[in-house]
């Protein structure tokens, strides 16, 4: 059996893929990891506040991702298909790419 805090971290950090690049959250990394799920939605809390993020694959495999964050915080975004955006937070933002 699993106890604490072990699944609440592997969602956030692996499935959502949501963890701190650089020291206090000053950037924080989105880089999801599908596996078998085909989709998965959640909210994360930082130090620069709540980092939300939404992805499914839809038809013929195609990766779509939302995700939102406060304005304070400065996110890389790293796509399946290993694309890099780097932005601004205060926006909702969304991302698509085709699964390989």
């Amino acid at each position: 059996m699993l106890g604490g805090a072990v699944p609440l971290y592997e969602f956030s950090a692996r499935i959502l893929g949501v963890a701190p690049a650089a020291p206090g959250c000053g950037t924080i990394r989105i880089a999801p990891q599908p596996g078998y799920l085909t989709r998965a939605s959640g909210d994360v809390a930082t130090p620069k506040g709540v980092v939300s993020v939404a992805w499914e694959i839809g038809e013929e495999r195609q990766f779509t991702m939302t995700v939102s964050a406060p304005v304070e915080s400065r996110l890389e975004v790293v796509l399946p298909d290993r694309s890099v955006h780097v932005l601004q937070g205060g926006k909702e933002v969304r991302f698509s790419c085709p699964l390989r």
